[in-house]
């Protein structure tokens, strides 16, 4: 096969975006596994590359990816003391190429010399900053579909994680609840197994997906044909606000053009239901209707019988600790600052 001369094959130096390896004697041991940023210096220019190197008990195992994603695997990849050697078989337009790379490693860096047919050019690497890894979690509800042979099929996956501990439901073809059985999550794989009737047949298929972020992506084992399936993670449910602060007893202060009238509600809550009533100065009692606690929401009506006449009252409010504030109006007309603040008991 013909050989070339590296200076009349600009082409090559595309092809040289391989990693290198340390160089040096080290009293202390030097580890290079993980991810390096390479640059290697060519009589075209400089190129960079990705380096990836990988320890498996004594063995140094890597590859050289380039920038347009393509990896490369390197050959006797050896480190000794500070001394990093490799080598890179290349084929560039019908030429093989064979890269030697030598470098020595020093703390996060690594610089040294790679050749080929016949020439030594330079290259020089900066480990990659780490990016702390962010666990992976399978928990909530999926809205999964499974693309069956009749078309696609819609199902409803609920995953419950405690502890180290995933259980769950998924929804069946008639909206039936198949509970999961053996689910786990190693990694970014998700696998869980369901079993089904099918003519008095006690059917399994196991689901097998991959987790990325709030997308599934994956196959179902155990039938005769190949069914793959996607999923979506339904955003959680904000959690409303805390609404307990609205039980107790308050002091209203109703400013009406003519007056300030100074009426106390009481609000109870029991078994998650909210009830109340209304005292008015002058001892006249309501029951407080409509009654609505949300979050920091207060909103109530009372009817209240004055002696011959019936005032009918329209709460609406917002909570702030022990401290009331909105409009009451009376039979539908304008509606009046009001203030209240809780009695302490």
């Amino acid at each position: 096969m013909t050989r070339h001369t590296l200076y009349s094959l600009p082409g090559l130096a595309l092809l040289l975006l391989a990693p290198g390896f340390a160089a040096a004697q080290a009293e202390q041991p030097v580890d290079v596994a993980g991810q390096w940023e390479m640059t290697v210096e060519t009589p075209a220019g400089s190129f960079t590359s990705t380096l990836k190197l990988e320890r498996k008990g004594e063995q140094l195992t890597g590859v050289n990816r380039s920038r347009d994603g393509k990896e490369r695997k390197l050959n006797d990849v050896k480190l000794a003391g500070k001394t990093l050697t490799f080598t890179e078989d290349v084929t560039h337009e019908g030429t093989d190429y064979h890269l030697v790379y030598t470098g020595t490693v020093e703390g996060d860096a690594i610089k040294g010399t790679f050749e080929t047919v016949g020439q030594t050019m330079t290259w020089s690497a900066k480990r990659a900053a780490s990016t702390p890894a962010v666990p992976v979690s399978a928990d909530g509800t999926w809205k999964i579909t499974v693309q069956t042979p009749n078309g696609p099929r819609e199902r409803t996956l609920i995953l419950k994680q405690e502890g180290s501990q995933l259980s769950g439901t998924i929804t069946g073809p008639m909206d039936q609840v198949s509970t999961l059985h053996d689910v786990s999550l190693k990694g970014k794989e998700l696998r869980f197994t369901v079993s089904f009737d099918r003519n008095g047949q006690t059917v399994q298929r196991t689901f097998v997906a991959a987790v990325d972020g709030d997308s599934l992506t994956g196959g179902i084992e155990g039938g005769d044909q190949k069914i793959t399936f996607t999923g979506k993670r339904e955003a959680a449910p904000v959690a409303p606000a805390a609404t307990a602060g609205a039980a107790g007893t308050w002091k209203l202060s109703i400013m009406t053009s003519d007056r300030t009238y100074l009426p106390t509600i009481t609000v109870t809550q029991q078994a998650g239901k909210w009830a109340g009533k209304l005292v008015t100065e002058r001892g006249n009692t309501a029951e407080l209707k409509d009654l609505v606690v949300n979050g920091n929401q207060l909103g109530f009506t009372a009817d209240v019988d004055t002696g011959g006449m019936v005032i009918h009252l329209k709460f609406s409010g917002t909570l702030d600790g022990d401290k009331l504030k909105g409009t009451m109006e009376a039979n539908g007309g304008t509606p009046a600052p009001t203030t209240g603040e809780r009695q302490k008991a």
